[in-house]
């Protein structure tokens, strides 16, 4: 916007203004006078267009993008913790915290006799990765022997990087009206809840005055006990629901549940390389597997009131990208031979994968 107003631009406009009978080269007195007023103005422009810049949400900073976002209710995602399963030889008090490697685990709810949730004290994705090293108590506990991470329960994020969060921030200022117990405000609320990937809702019916509400987890899959009954709680508390003591206005009855799961049994005819045996490379084909049925529940919320489709040409790229798979043959989703179109709040899960001869 300012790129003429450099210095030497600047001074140049100003030297151009003295009268033609006085010298103005550098060196001079002229020069010496102007050239620090220059220099002030330089700087001057810059902040102006600094500012410029940082008054659009389309081309601010990070910093500014924040208090937009903090002005319009869309605040920045900042990073979360990791929520881990853990399992050990002897019941303690909660409170008790745990290292292992690098990390630092603190339990925050017993869930079963010997069975806690372990929160990890380190916020963002590193957290996500359960440690080589044995997990050991920081505090000494009696009769303490072993304890081991058994599942990741609630995946942690990062910070939003800033690009991601410039274009969430366009997008969500350019959706519907938002107001209280309509659809995108029950979503948007739900969506920011931890543990939460996506929504869906059925509206009122005659026959049905409740509001049935789906979700599946940040980690793509079915949501645990615990965050359905989370959720629950924050939207409409089963022990008062339609009373407005949660997120749903007066006389609204919202039922929340977690997505349905279907089994996806695969069978086909492998082609590997020379030395290779199925065995060995069944568990990649398996990962490969579940990365495509990952990536096909993130579009579950946007399918609507259709259901996701698993495709058989799609199973077959996932599972021919492994190493040492040549070729697939006679592939067979669920014994069919069709792509399988799923009810619209079900999503696919890895069942059985088998190699016909």
């Amino acid at each position: 916007m300012y790129d003429n107003k450099d210095y030497d631009t600047i001074l140049g406009d100003m030297c151009a203004r003295v009268n033609g009978s006085i010298n103005t080269g550098e060196g001079t007195l002229v020069n010496f006078a102007l050239a620090p007023a220059a220099a002030e103005l330089e700087e001057a422009y810059n902040n102006l267009e600094v500012a410029d810049l940082n008054g659009s949400a389309l081309t601010c900073d990070r910093e500014h993008l924040i208090i937009f976002g903090n002005e319009n209710n869309i605040p920045i995602k900042t990073a979360t913790n990791a929520k881990w399963l853990a399992e050990f030889n002897v019941d303690f008090e909660v409170g008790e915290r745990f290292e292992a490697g690098e990390l630092t685990y603190i339990s925050i709810e017993k869930v079963a006799e010997k069975k806690y949730y372990l929160e990890c004290e380190t916020a963002g994705t590193e957290g996500n990765t359960k440690p080589d090293d044995e997990l050991l108590p920081i505090e000494f506990i009696d009769d303490y022997e072993t304890g081991d991470l058994i599942e990741l329960v609630e995946e942690a994020t990062d910070d939003e990087e800033t690009e991601v969060y410039r274009e969430r921030y366009l997008a969500e200022r350019k959706q519907e009206y938002t107001m209280s117990g309509n659809r995108a405000d029950y979503k948007k609320f739900i969506k920011e809840l931890i543990g939460v990937g996506g929504v869906k809702q059925e509206r009122v019916k005659k026959e049905h005055k409740r509001i049935n509400t789906y979700i599946i987890s940040s980690l793509w899959g079915k949501p645990s006990d615990d965050i359905i009954a989370q959720v629950q709680q924050a939207v409409d508390p089963k022990d008062n629901q339609g009373d407005g003591e949660g997120k749903a206005p007066f006389w609204h009855v919202v039922d929340v549940y977690p997505v349905e799961t279907e089994e996806i049994n695969i069978s086909a005819k492998f082609e590997l390389s020379p030395g290779a045996n199925f065995e060995t490379v069944l568990p990649s084909i398996e990962e490969a597997i579940s990365r495509y049925f990952t990536e096909l529940n993130k579009t579950w919320e946007d399918t609507g009131k259709n259901g996701l489709i698993v495709r058989a040409l799609k199973v077959a790229e996932a599972m021919a990208s492994v190493e040492n798979v040549i070729d697939i043959q006679d592939l067979l989703l669920n014994s069919s031979e069709d792509n399988i179109t799923l009810h619209r709040n079900t999503i696919p899960v890895k069942g059985a994968i088998a190699n016909v001869d």
